[in-house]
């Protein structure tokens, strides 16, 4: 049996219509896993419910998240953010971490998830002079790897890759700034944005980039997309 994983879906650009990118989609099914859409709802109880019955999560990029939740006023620099949606996704979090699924964050995901957890974001890295190097590339070439990660040794990322850098693709303005306490970093640019991170068991992964639009050209991607679904499909 292939193992059932959420993908976060939402209805901020067309209230008549639930939509998550066919990349995060396409990667499941790559990688041997069965993709299921959870709509967004404000019925937050239903959270433990839908998570019961899946065997991972998948937390995709997005829109911008609420500093409301880190007790941050929000910068002139700051996008659309929707504090329901942040809620939603962030009681999907806490109930996957509570039944021990995996947890595979990107983009917007990582940054989600460390919220979740307890850590903080820079709403805006120019901004806040946190960048030196550019992390908000074209979005014209998607799969175009623009600049380099270091690795941190003994993580689950280093142990997949078998290298000290990667190049990855980035399309982000805001980056976990204060990381949760329950998660270990595992990669950073050359100027020090953390760009994945991990939980102690390396059942919860978030990455900065978008391996979903590189796993048909990259095999780093590829291994990490079936990480992820080898230990969803323990939970079968």
């Amino acid at each position: 049996m292939k193992p059932l994983i959420g993908i976060t879906a939402y209805n901020y650009q067309d209230n008549a219509s639930f939509v998550t990118k066919s990349t995060y989609i396409n990667a499941i099914l790559l990688s041997g896993g069965t993709p299921i859409l959870i709509p967004y709802t404000t019925d937050l109880m239903e959270c433990r419910n839908i998570v019961e019955k899946l065997d991972g999560l998948l937390l995709p990029g997005g829109i911008d998240i609420s500093p409301r939740l880190y007790k941050e006023e929000p910068l002139k620099e700051a996008g659309m953010s929707i504090h329901n949606i942040d809620l939603y996704e962030i009681r999907l979090i806490l109930e996957a971490k509570k039944q021990e699924k995996p947890i595979l964050a990107i983009c917007r995901g990582i940054q989600i998830l460390n919220v979740a957890l307890g850590g903080t974001l820079y709403q805006d890295i120019d901004a806040q002079k946190a960048a030196t190097i550019c992390h908000n590339q074209s979005i014209s070439i998607r799969d175009e790897m623009t600049h380099s990660v270091s690795l941190i040794s003994d993580s689950v990322l280093y142990r997949l890759y078998q290298q000290d850098k990667i190049y990855v693709n980035s399309y982000h303005h805001q980056a976990v700034k204060d990381l949760a306490k329950t998660l270990l970093p595992t990669a950073y640019s050359l100027d020090h944005i953390l760009e994945a991170c991990e939980s102690e068991d390396g059942r919860i992964i978030g990455v900065q980039w978008h391996p979903e639009t590189l796993i048909n050209t990259d095999k780093n991607s590829k291994k990490l997309f079936q990480y992820f679904v080898e230990l969803c499909q323990e939970k079968c």
